[in-house]
Parts: structure tokens; sequence; C-alpha cells
């Protein structure tokens, strides 16, 4: 069965997966492990995050600042604060 991916952007709601026809049970949905947010300064939002919550800055370029930490992938943006965005993966069908 072919998966789709749904991003989630600043703002949206979580996203109900339909109903299967055969029984009326809500589709399984797998969250992926990169969130991106943005930041006018993401340098002081990835020491907040280092110092508080134990990732680790692996790369860092003028626009953006990678971290990880043991199950996230975590990516801070410059630009105003409009929350974060994720990824779900849903079966279509």
């Amino acid at each position: 069965m072919p998966r789709g991916i749904l991003r989630y952007g600043a703002g949206a709601a979580a996203a109900v997966a339909p109903r299967s026809r055969k029984r009326d049970a809500l589709m399984a949905n797998k969250f992926g492990t990169d969130i991106l947010i943005q930041a006018k300064d993401p340098m002081k939002a990835a020491r907040f995050y280092v110092k508080e919550l134990g990732f680790e800055i692996t790369d860092k370029k003028p626009n953006m600042i990678s971290l990880h930490g043991e199950n996230i992938n975590f990516f801070i943006e410059r630009g105003p604060a409009l929350g974060p965005v994720f990824e779900v993966t849903v079966k279509s069908g």
C-alpha cells in the first residue's frame, strides 16, 4: 500500500486520520524524526536546547543550526517564530 507524507506547519492542529471502511478505527500514523523551528537568533535558541535538553550541535550555517538528540533531528532556522513543523507519515488508501 503506498504511503503519503503530510507536513503540518505553524499553528496547525493535529490531523485526524481517515477511518477504515471495514473497521471504524483510526489508521496508524508515524511521526518523522525531524523538527524545524524558526527563531530570530538560531544560535541563542540552540544553546538553550543543548544546555537544557542535552542536544548536540552538529552543523552551523548562517541561517540554520542543526542539532541532534538520541531520537530527534532538530533544526533551527533564522526567521520569525511561527511554530514547529512536524512530518507525519500515514498509509494512503
